[in-house]
């Protein structure tokens, strides 16, 4: 088996970072390198070493960018300063998730079968849930059933990357933290590379600890990434990126709606007005709220 790296991104909860830490370090992982995405001046950085164990700081490392470079930044950043051979695997972890050595196990066991993408199950409070999901590319939507014209991706939440294809950058950077995951999967599936989800004892997940579902910054960046999963799907297919693009108009107006009505909040509309602003004047804001 190739050894296997871990990628952790931070942001501001220390508490939430360390329990990641310590689920790898006792998982047997050698290498955990830390990117501090909180933007609050290290404060939260330095509570972290704090409470690391002398075992756990001794597989891990820091990169301090001083701001918010999202996870598809965050996770390029790492792979450009991380000193590696190729054929070591990249784990990414979120920092609200824990894991277990049986389940790294199954992961490298699929990245040594073939695959370059595998992801394991994921236990949300009492919910046992599939790395798979589904976006239907013409309508924006993000669905855990196929429907006609979607594609399978794995997400983020844990993903093991062979080492040979996790080369920086990894991740298309216009993306902050959702949509880069559909387009790494769609890459692989295009060079007809296999993916694989393993059976073997999930992770667990807190799911949104970082990203707050219903803040003008997640609803911004979903909004945005949709947008952008529009031209970058239909690259070479003018007629359906226009399609896309088209369907945008009705169908993220309705999403946000929905949302502010069942949230009894502007931020979603808000969230989507600003995206879709951005995205016609071809600019991208961080929205991340000021530390507390």
């Amino acid at each position: 088996m190739n050894p296997t790296i871990a990628i952790v991104l931070h942001f501001r909860n220390s508490a939430r970072t360390h329990r990641c830490i310590a689920s790898l370090s006792a998982a047997g992982v050698g290498r955990v390198t830390i990117v501090d995405n909180s933007a609050d001046g290290r404060a939260s950085l330095r509570e972290l070493k704090e409470l690391l164990t002398p075992e756990e700081a001794g597989v891990v490392s820091y990169l301090e960018p001083g701001i918010n470079l999202g996870f598809a930044g965050g996770v390029n950043h790492a792979l450009a300063e991380t000193a590696r051979p190729c054929q070591e695997n990249i784990l990414l972890l979120n920092s609200d998730a824990v894991i277990s050595g049986e389940a790294i196990n199954s992961l490298e066991e699929a990245l040594h079968r073939g695959a370059v993408l595998a992801a394991p199950m994921i236990m949300e409070g009492a919910s046992l849930k599939s790395p798979v999901c589904y976006y239907q590319g013409l309508l924006g939507l993000i669905t855990r059933r196929s429907i006609p014209f979607s594609r399978t991706y794995l997400t983020g939440a844990c993903l093991m990357v062979r080492g040979d294809f996790a080369q920086a950058p990894l991740f298309d950077p216009s993306f902050f933290f959702f949509g880069e995951d559909v387009l790494l999967s769609h890459r692989a599936l295009r060079l007809r590379h296999a993916t694989a989800v393993t059976a073997g004892e999930p992770i667990r997940h807190e799911g949104s600890g970082s990203s707050v579902k219903g803040s003008i910054f997640y609803e911004y960046h979903i909004n945005r990434a949709h947008l952008l999963l529009a031209a970058r799907l239909y690259a070479d297919r003018p007629l359906l990126k226009a399609l896309a693009f088209a369907c945008r108009i009705f169908s993220l107006p309705a999403r946000a709606v929905w949302r502010s009505l069942r949230m009894a909040s502007p931020s979603p509309l808000i969230g989507m007005a600003l995206a879709c602003s951005d995205v016609a004047r071809h600019r991208v804001r961080s929205l991340t709220p000021p530390p507390a």
